[in-house]
């Protein structure tokens, strides 16, 4: 028998102009408005909801930014490997390398 979640996204890609169509594409953006008590027990309530950030997702890997984070300059990117707090110039600050071996 075939994967429900299998077929529903082969119907979702289809509906949408299927996989060439998909494939032109390389990220995908949304501006949200963030909360709940995860923020709230870190002491960070709003810090992704006051004025809402944008979530940028790269479709064909696992790359994920938010901005902003924390002050308008600001910006987080995560990847399998690292995840970091940046700049929109560019700087970075401690980064944290192989956040799934701190996990494991």
């Amino acid at each position: 028998m075939a994967n429900p979640a299998t077929h529903l996204l082969g119907l979702a890609v289809a509906a949408h102009g299927g996989l060439d169509r998909f494939n032109q594409f390389k990220t995908v953006s949304a501006h949200l408005a963030l909360g709940g008590l995860m923020w709230t027990l870190k002491h960070q309530e709003g810090v992704m909801r006051n004025g809402g950030v944008w979530v940028t997702v790269d479709l064909h890997r696992e790359p994920v930014s938010y901005a902003p984070f924390k002050l308008p300059t600001w910006r987080t990117t995560f990847t399998p490997e690292r995840v970091a707090i940046e700049t929109t110039e560019h700087a970075r600050f401690p980064v944290f390398e192989w956040p799934t071996s701190a996990t494991a």
